[in-house]
């Protein structure tokens, strides 16, 4: 695997380590929200999100693990 390749593994799996901590920070604003004491019809629409953020966010950091893992062994392999 070529430098440039590994590098390229590095990016994407900085931007999905940066997107599942900006989902985690979105999930408890959204929890934090919905907790609020008083209810409006249109906070089903917030739950919904929030439940679509809680499955999301799970991937975007077992694929970040998953990329930054493949990178550091290509390294290896590659010395």
């Amino acid at each position: 695997m070529t430098p440039k390749t590994r590098r390229a593994l590095r990016l994407i799996a900085l931007i999905c380590l940066i997107v599942a901590i900006l989902l985690a920070v979105a999930i408890v604003a959204g929890m934090l929200y919905l907790q609020r004491g008083s209810f409006n019809p249109l906070d089903s629409l917030v739950l919904i999100a929030v439940c679509m953020m809680v499955a999301i966010c799970p991937v975007c950091l077992l694929t970040a693990i998953v990329l930054l893992v493949v990178q550091l062994i290509a390294g290896f392999i590659s010395r």
